[in-house]
């Protein structure tokens, strides 16, 4: 997962070849907060996990499934990330791949053993812990640049 995260990071430079008015040094402060959202957000939702996820679940959660999910959404989210950094027009596709990644995480609830009745409340918890946090950190900065 870390070298897709540093490829998703090194990806925003693709952006130069198709919008020369921006600057090496506001797309290497892009690409820091790509790696930094991706990066702690993994560790986050790892925390938010393991103190919150036996709420969703009548027996001991398994720490290495719930891991595995992580990993696999926030690799996901890595790719519509270098998807979105290669594409000069934005179609909208930026908000539709998290989209997309939620409902496979949604789908996880069956692999993680999620309660049937306690499934809405996982997803929703989900995808607060372990989607919005990167969007958000990229969408701030992306403001401020």
């Amino acid at each position: 997962m870390y070298p897709l995260i540093v490829a998703a990071a090194l990806s925003v430079f693709v952006r130069l070849i198709y919008d020369p008015s921006l600057s090496i040094p506001v797309l290497v402060v892009m690409a820091l907060v790509v790696l930094v959202s991706f990066f702690g957000c993994y560790f986050l939702s790892v925390v938010s996990f393991k103190s919150m996820f036996y709420r969703y679940c009548s027996h001991e959660p398994n720490e290495n499934k719930y891991s595995t999910v992580i990993l696999y959404v926030i690799s996901l989210l890595c790719l519509s990330e270098i998807i979105c950094n290669a594409m000069p027009v934005k179609l909208g596709l930026e908000y539709l791949l998290p989209m997309a990644v939620g409902m496979i995480m949604w789908k996880a609830n069956v692999y993680l053993s999620v309660d049937e009745d306690k499934d809405l409340g996982f997803i929703f918890f989900a995808v607060i812990t372990v989607i919005l946090p990167p969007l958000l950190i990229q969408s701030f900065f992306a403001k401020l640049l």
